[in-house]
């Protein structure tokens, strides 16, 4: 609702493209959301946990990104483009709202999400590898033999997802 009557013509429809864009997402998202609630479920207390982990992440690298472009002195916003833009949401997410934030203002913004996505991606690597061969090691994985892809009925099954194995694989 708008209060002063000036503005009341530029800000309506503004206001009427916004609520109509949120509406489509809420739809989109509740419908999608609706499908996978069982698959949502199956995943039980360990995704519950995952996706806990994740969310406290995202938080940390936006957190740090923005204090730390505070302590540079550039725009807060470029600090989030070094959190989770970029390292979350890679390259693909970088160039989409470093135009949006280009439009706003913050130039260059998809240039520094692409250096900073880039950056993500080597340092997943680097930091990546040793711990995933640490873990190949620990739990003596081995990749199977080529041709050997059939599964076999009385083969051993697999010991099942429980959450002290995903904690130990995370």
């Amino acid at each position: 609702m708008c209060l002063d009557q000036r503005t009341a013509g530029a800000a309506a429809p503004l206001a009427l493209g916004l609520g109509a864009g949120l509406v489509q997402v809420f739809d989109e998202a509740a419908g999608s959301l609706a499908g996978e609630l069982d698959l949502l479920k199956a995943g039980g207390k360990a995704l519950g946990i995952l996706v806990l982990c994740a969310a406290i992440f995202l938080i940390i690298q936006d957190f740090t990104g923005v204090l730390l472009a505070k302590v540079i002195g550039v725009h807060p916003g470029y600090g989030l483009f070094a959190g989770s833009v970029s390292l979350a949401g890679g390259h693909g997410t970088a160039i989409a709202w470093g135009q949006e934030a280009d439009a706003a203002g913050l130039k260059n913004a998809a240039i520094a999400g692409i250096a900073f996505a880039t950056f993500g991606l080597i340092a997943g690597g680097v930091i990546g590898g040793p711990i995933a061969e640490r873990l190949i090691r620990r739990n003596n994985l081995s990749p199977s033999a080529p041709g050997n892809e059939a599964v076999d009925s009385k083969a051993e099954q697999p010991e099942p997802w429980t959450l002290q194995r995903g904690l130990s694989v995370m």
